[in-house]
């Protein structure tokens, strides 16, 4: 396990191995937050990646400022998580890029979208596009979640995954 500094917090980073390659890095947080700052973080951190060229997602992860996470998390069992793909970059990654496009414009040719306003149909396009790739994006994921560590302290865990570096099968 490592220490060190992470987006402006103390943190503790551990690295998950397949023989000689990487594929999940967790960084959490070393000192526990109350859950006022937690929910700041949080939301912080689901702003930040969000406005981020690099990642993806289709939903809005945060937290109303007005909510309860204490009360959520034992009561009603709620968890706190969000899920970000990470943009294509590498040639493998332009592959799923260039199959996304070539979903959507299937779709245009075949008259699919042509009962639909333009705006409308700009919008459905993006929709799937977004869809597409995210599906076919999810090998590159970064995800986090509020854990609480003792009575209402709470630590952000991070996950930044590569799953093409898993064996699936490949060491049978």
């Amino acid at each position: 396990m490592l220490t060190g500094r992470f987006n402006d917090t103390d943190v503790n980073i551990d690295v998950v191995t397949n023989g000689d390659r990487a594929y999940r890095v967790m960084v959490w947080d070393s000192h526990p937050s109350n859950e006022r700052m937690i929910k700041i973080r949080y939301n912080n951190l689901c702003y930040q990646l969000k406005n981020n060229d690099k990642y993806l997602s289709q939903e809005d992860w945060s937290i109303p400022d007005n909510e309860d996470i204490s009360y959520e998390m034992k009561v009603n069992g709620k968890s706190y998580q969000a899920v970000f793909f990470q943009w294509p970059t590498e040639i493998g990654d332009s592959i799923i890029h260039d199959q996304t496009l070539a979903n959507i414009m299937l779709r245009t040719l075949s008259g699919e979208l042509s009962n639909l306003s333009e705006e409308d149909r700009h919008k459905e396009i993006e929709k799937v596009y977004l869809e597409k790739l995210s599906a076919l994006s999810s090998n590159k994921r970064v995800w986090f979640n509020i854990s609480e560590q003792e009575f209402d302290k709470y630590v952000i865990v991070m996950y930044y995954e590569n799953v093409y570096n898993l064996n699936n099968g490949r060491d049978l």
